[in-house]
């Protein structure tokens, strides 16, 4: 588990009752349980962070914590991608019944590079 600004990275998810691993988040605020995908896995990251999602706000003897179910995606062809769209729309259908404030964000390559002004 790594800490940085803002939240946790790569937090294991631990049933407490059991104290089998649930899974691996790849990113936690105080808002957000975040996963983190290329676009083209897009499929994966709804059931992972549903999973992780359903955990924090719903499993009993869980933190119940209400947290934003979020995708952030990168690679394929930017915003533009036709992938985004039924992301978009599995997770609305998936949460619905729980949530209706979910997020699907994209980075753009450029989002990965910062310039050296030097």
């Amino acid at each position: 588990m790594w800490e940085i600004e803002g939240g946790r990275r790569e937090v294991p998810i631990i049933d407490h009752e059991s104290y089998l691993l649930v899974g691996i988040a790849d990113l936690i605020t105080d808002e957000e349980v975040i996963e983190v995908k290329n676009i083209k896995n897009w499929k994966h990251a709804v059931g992972q962070v549903f999973a992780y999602w359903y955990y924090f706000s719903e499993y009993p003897n869980s933190v119940n914590k209400q947290l934003i179910p979020r995708i952030h995606l990168f690679g394929g062809n930017g915003f533009d991608d036709y992938k985004i769209q039924p992301c978009e729309s599995l997770m609305k259908t998936v949460f619905y019944p729980h949530t209706d404030a979910i997020r699907v964000t994209y980075a753009e390559d450029d989002d990965f590079f910062i310039e050296d002004d030097e």
